[in-house]
């Protein structure tokens, strides 16, 4: 059995709290919004229910927080694409769960939306810049965070290649 839950809110708490007290399920999947997990990377829930309620089941998987996360039974199964600047290198995709093991594996989508790229000119003669495929940023954004520029030739040239390879926009850190 798995239990399938509603998003909380204050018209179905008790009706809810009461389906989780009389369910024989082990396994309870929602929408929810526990306090002390991350909603984003590094940033804490301060409120919502108490994880405890969720003690007599052996496996809790929940929307709504886009960082994926496990503290004890709950897993936070995370946002499946990047959406924000803040989801940038946070791993992203969608999980499988067996209903005959309990396994539940994660697949890593393998598109980004938002890249980074350090500039560093030191070591980088201009046949280097013509060279570099770009393509990799097509509609993206891409923040370009300058370590070294020595050259303002090359760094034109470079960004005149990036900006070909059609990004959605482009951010520089100088």
């Amino acid at each position: 059995d798995i239990l399938l839950m509603p998003w909380i809110n204050n018209a179905n708490y008790n009706d809810s709290i009461k389906a989780m007290n009389d369910t024989p399920a082990q396994v309870c999947f929602g929408h929810f919004e526990i306090e002390g997990f991350d909603m984003m990377r590094g940033v804490k829930n301060d409120h919502g229910l108490k994880s405890d309620i969720f003690s007599q089941f052996d496996l809790v998987c929940s929307g709504h927080f886009h960082h994926k996360s496990t503290r004890g039974n709950i897993t936070y199964l995370g946002a499946p694409y990047e959406m924000t600047w803040s989801d940038f290198n946070d791993p992203r995709g969608f999980h499988i769960f067996d209903t005959d093991t309990r396994e539940l594996e994660f697949i890593q989508n393998p598109f980004r939306m938002f890249n980074k790229i350090l500039y560093n000119d030191e070591d980088l003669a201009i046949d280097d810049v013509k060279k570099i495929d770009f393509e990799q940023y097509k509609d993206t954004y891409v923040k370009v965070i300058v370590q070294n520029k020595t050259n303002p030739y090359a760094f034109d040239l470079y960004l005149d290649n990036l900006y070909k390879s059609d990004p959605v926009n482009v951010s520089i850190v100088d």
